[in-house]
């Protein structure tokens, strides 16, 4: 079963995107832009992700659970 996450505040506006997975397992993330280039790696921890470094614009967030990889869009403000 894929597992399902859900990403807020969308847009996000300050330092941290909320990541509520439906599974308990250890998930990594990749955030990529518009051009395919990846801005960004790392575990999730405490359902949170700090993309206060990120400029804004529009990002794709792959979720990786080790079999499956879920891809969300999200705008950075």
């Amino acid at each position: 079963e894929a597992v399902a996450f859900l990403l807020y505040p969308n847009p996000v506006k300050d330092g941290f995107l909320n990541v509520i997975k439906s599974a308990d397992a250890q998930a990594s993330y990749r955030i990529v832009n518009l051009l395919g280039q990846t801005v960004k790696t790392g575990l999730v921890v405490d359902n949170r992700v700090d993309v206060s470094s990120l400029k804004a614009g529009v990002y794709l967030f792959e979720l990786n659970d080790g079999e499956e990889t879920q891809i969300e869009r999200f705008v950075k403000q």
